[in-house]
């Protein structure tokens, strides 16, 4: 299908921008760490920046899911018939599906919410609302993914990966 080609696509995306973001994030706190011990000069406001970029960490979850390399302890759930397996997956699926739309619509109401009144950080300055859409578009590129599991969940044929 086109639409679950373009989903995949769109997570590996996403997935490319939170490595750089963790790159940028460890440099930062190597950065930080040296500048304070050798000459005594931490970087201002390095904290409030390490929050800004755990926002861009969220964007790797969808990728995550579509591949598979969440955790899942199937300890259990192996013992029942393939069916079952099946129909307790896919309703875990939806359970996803609607925990992480309630995500999506809470954090871009909180989006809304920062941009008019002028929530900033404290000590940067910086407006927190483009934040907030970077949470609420992690979370709808992850319920689109969730639906591209659900999807396969339900045609998968044959024995269970």
């Amino acid at each position: 299908m086109k639409l679950v080609k373009i989903i995949k696509g769109l997570s590996k995306g996403t997935n490319y921008l939170t490595m750089i973001a963790i790159v940028i994030l460890m440099l930062l706190t190597v950065a930080e760490v040296l500048l304070r011990t050798t000459i005594n000069q931490p970087i201002l406001g390095v904290t409030e920046l390490s929050e800004m970029m755990m926002a861009v960490l969220l964007l790797g979850m969808a990728w995550c899911a579509l591949e598979g390399k969440n955790i899942k302890v199937d300890v259990v759930m192996d013992k029942f018939p393939l069916f079952i397996q099946r129909v307790v997956d896919t309703l875990t699926l939806l359970a996803s599906l609607v925990i992480c739309a309630i995500i999506a619509w809470r954090g871009y109401s909180a989006s809304l919410f920062s941009k008019q009144f002028g929530v900033t950080y404290s000590l940067l300055k910086v407006p927190q609302f483009p934040f907030y859409w970077v949470l609420a578009f992690s979370f709808i590129v992850l319920c689109l993914a969730i639906l591209v599991l659900m999807i396969e969940t339900i045609a998968e044929k044959g024995e269970k990966k």
